[in-house]
């Protein structure tokens, strides 16, 4: 399980954080949106989104862990950052669902732009 957070919401907490000096105190803060995914939730979501814009549906292939992972990987997280939030008003704003969507709106905006022919200047 781990706990996706937007690219988007950790930009303005970085912001939020500089903006702050309660938390700029060499201490650490938690930025996540506190809710939990399954790897294989996650992947779906990216399927489901990714049959939305093609109409074709990718393959997940399951394959074992490599024996090499790190052992920080092969646990479980969801983040609490309550005290973050707290602090700075910062809220978590794009759920998992919504970034994997936002992701496939910009990527067939970018291919449809890269088609389209540009008028030299």
């Amino acid at each position: 399980i781990r706990d996706f957070t937007f690219v988007g919401d950790v930009m303005d907490a970085f912001c939020r954080a500089l903006a702050s000096e309660r938390v700029c105190d060499g201490r650490h803060y938690v930025i996540a949106p506190g809710s939990g995914h399954t790897l294989a939730e996650a992947f779906d979501l990216v399927t489901d989104e990714a049959f939305r814009h093609t109409g074709r549906r990718p393959e997940i292939r399951h394959v074992p862990e490599p024996a090499s992972l790190h052992r920080i990987e092969q646990r479980n997280f969801v983040g609490d950052s309550r005290l973050f939030q707290n602090l700075t008003g910062w809220r978590p704003q794009v759920d998992l669902q919504r970034g994997i969507r936002d992701y496939f709106m910009r990527a067939a905006n970018r291919s449809r732009s890269a088609d389209t022919p540009h008028e030299a200047a």
